[in-house]
């Protein structure tokens, strides 16, 4: 990411922001992200984000596009998280969440619309 599009992820004012900024720009990965999250809900056990977060890595380095990279702030996994479970409120159920620091009156999901689609 380079230029106006970093620029916007680094001047947000939190992390959600900044998140959110960082998704708008890499749909694609977020979306890698959301089969993930639904494949491990089909096993009906519980599971995490940054599990997941690693295995995206993973899965981008050497099967989908291993000459083009993507950074990835690890701070951002819960966001992507949120946006997951206002997609698939099923996944709820197996999905953990931690509360971050800019959710202080509990967890607020990321819509379609916050990301821009």
């Amino acid at each position: 990411m380079t230029g106006d599009r970093q620029r916007q992820c680094c001047e947000a004012s939190s992390n959600r922001d900044k998140a959110i900024a960082w998704m708008t720009h890499h749909l694609d990965v977020c979306d890698m992200f959301r089969r993930a999250c639904v494949e491990a809900g089909l096993q009906a056990r519980p599971f995490g984000i940054n599990l997941l977060r690693e295995r995206a890595r993973w899965f981008w380095r050497y099967s989908k596009r291993p000459d083009e990279q993507f950074k990835f702030c690890n701070t951002h996994s819960p966001y992507i998280a949120r946006w997951v479970l206002w997609r698939h409120p099923n996944l709820a159920a197996y999905m953990t969440c931690r509360r971050t620091a800019d959710e202080r009156d509990g967890l607020r999901l990321i819509t379609d619309e916050d990301i821009g689609l």
